[in-house]
């Protein structure tokens, strides 16, 4: 298996080639920032995040479980070339895990990995109705700004195509586009209290199946679209993971972080309120000391009230 320390050619030619020239004008922009692109793969377990991995890479680098139970435990990442440009893809131990993991702890353990340009959340195509229920769960801990680069990930597409209900269908193509609706639908309702309308529709859907067979009814090689919406929604600029609430809360900053933010505003604040004779020093800085929390509330702002 690779370690992080191995970098892969991640993609053939025959993805790379045909690229649109919107895509390609997005490679050039996140390959003149001169850093690398971070990806982080979520779910629950079992869905085929580690299996999706490999085939994004071409090749097997993460392990994959069999059975009942997911193979994946810790957070692990690999890194690979898409283009120049540098591609580290963490994978993640799957949510309601058997091995009985708390949904949280594992949300703390990826933070701690730092910022990321792009989450790729996996679900089964097939199992449309129980995907879902800790959703409101992630949108408690999310940093506003990620689900504006967040794209659902719809796994065992081939799977699904071989089920006898979707097989006796007159029209699979059109079976398929009303399964993904029926994800949107389940998405909308989950998160409507808590994300904006706007943030959900502009929320992304791609199918995936298995690396040797990338032809799907719906898509003519699902793996090139999948790559090209990774790069269609990556940022420019990377977001932390969780709001400011919820690293403070769990540790990810340390108080020391916070107040030091506290006390810069109040610094500000006293610098502008002496232009003010008197009391206009004292008042600046408890002006600014307000400012300065506010800004280093800016996840509680972002997450609990615009999304």
């Amino acid at each position: 298996m690779a370690t992080s320390s191995d970098v892969w050619p991640i993609v053939e030619n025959s993805i790379i080639q045909n690229l649109s020239q919107e895509t390609q004008a997005r490679m050039e922009a996140l390959y003149k920032r001169g850093r690398c692109i971070t990806i982080l793969v979520i779910g629950r377990y079992r869905v085929g995040k580690s299996t999706l991995i490999n085939a994004m890479f071409g090749r097997d680098v993460a392990e994959v479980g069999h059975g009942a139970n997911s193979s994946t435990t810790e957070v692990h990442n690999y890194v690979g070339n898409f283009k120049g440009v540098t591609i580290n893809i963490y994978d993640t131990p799957g949510f309601r895990d058997t091995k009985g993991r708390r949904e949280h702890d594992i949300l703390i353990d990826i933070a701690k990995r730092g910022q990321f340009d792009l989450i790729l959340i996996c679900t089964k195509l097939e199992d449309k109705d129980n995907q879902y229920c800790n959703f409101p769960a992630l949108a408690s801990y999310f940093h506003a700004d990620m689900w504006k680069r967040t794209v659902v990930v719809l796994t065992f597409a081939n799977h699904f195509i071989t089920l006898e209900s979707v097989k006796k269908q007159p029209d699979l193509e059109e079976e398929i586009k009303k399964t993904i609706d029926s994800h949107k639908d389940h998405l909308m309702t989950s998160l409507s209290k808590s994300i904006s309308k706007e943030v959900l529709e502009g929320i992304p859907f791609c199918l995936a199946g298995v690396k040797d067979g990338r032809k799907l009814p719906t898509a003519d090689d699902w793996l090139k679209e999948l790559w090209c919406m990774c790069v269609d929604h990556s940022s420019e600029e990377v977001r932390e993971f969780l709001t400011f609430y919820a690293r403070y809360h769990h540790g990810i900053i340390e108080t020391g972080s916070f107040l030091g933010s506290v006390g810069a505003g109040a610094g500000i604040g006293a610098a502008v309120g002496s232009v003010v004779p008197g009391p206009g020093t004292a008042i600046g800085a408890a002006v600014g000391a307000g400012v300065g929390g506010v800004v280093s509330l800016v996840g509680i702002g972002l997450g609990r009230i615009f999304r």
